[in-house]
């Protein structure tokens, strides 16, 4: 295999792409940022991304302007066409085993902080937050008005007051350390709440 170095502008993604990754983009881009570029992006001849759109999507929010590549020109048309789905379907089937996930969180405690980086949670790691604040960001731009800490939020208008939409957000079999990283998140940007157990 032959990786080759390409301007990032050179390259372009697939159109009709079906998987939607610009969330990921960003988790994907810390840990191009924390650990280099490790793994390439796969080409085809006419310089389509095959494999690896979020990695170029990442490499372009961390503004770099080349990336690695590797040439998939031993492959039909259809081929291509296959592999890009295979390659973001596989995936799908694997899953964690949980008490080796968390020995190997453990021995980065104090090193490589997973839970801010990667959203993995060290006491329930099965619930790994991924993609939690694109979760929040989706309330706050479906209408979710923020305030910065210490300014108290307007009062709506008593007649508007059932008007105003409701927002949840579930966290499945949460422990009290999601919840204090969801709340945490829900500090930071500013938002009055409050958490009620069901």
């Amino acid at each position: 295999m032959q990786i080759i170095v390409r301007p990032i502008d050179s390259i372009r993604p697939y159109g009709n792409n079906p998987r939607k990754n610009d969330n990921a983009a960003r988790v994907v881009a810390k840990s191009i940022e924390k650990f280099g570029f490790k793994q390439p992006i796969v080409i085809d001849n006419n310089d389509e991304i095959v494999a690896g759109e979020t990695r170029w999507k990442a490499a372009k929010l961390l503004g770099r302007t080349e990336v690695p590549c590797v040439l998939a020109d031993d492959l039909t048309p259809e081929e291509v066409r296959a592999y890009r789905l295979a390659d973001n379907k596989v995936a799908e089937y694997s899953e964690w085993d949980e008490s080796k996930l968390e020995v190997e969180i453990a021995a980065l405690a104090g090193e490589i902080d997973m839970a801010e980086l990667f959203g993995f949670c060290s006491e329930n790691s099965q619930f790994a937050l991924p993609g939690m604040e694109s979760h929040i960001d989706s309330f706050f731009e479906s209408g979710v008005q923020t305030k910065p800490k210490g300014e108290a939020p307007e009062a709506p208008p008593v007649d508007d007051a059932d008007m105003l939409p409701h927002y949840s957000i579930t966290i499945p079999d949460a422990d009290h350390e999601v919840a204090k990283l969801v709340t945490d998140i829900l500090k930071g940007r500013g938002v009055e709440f409050e958490m009620e157990e069901l």
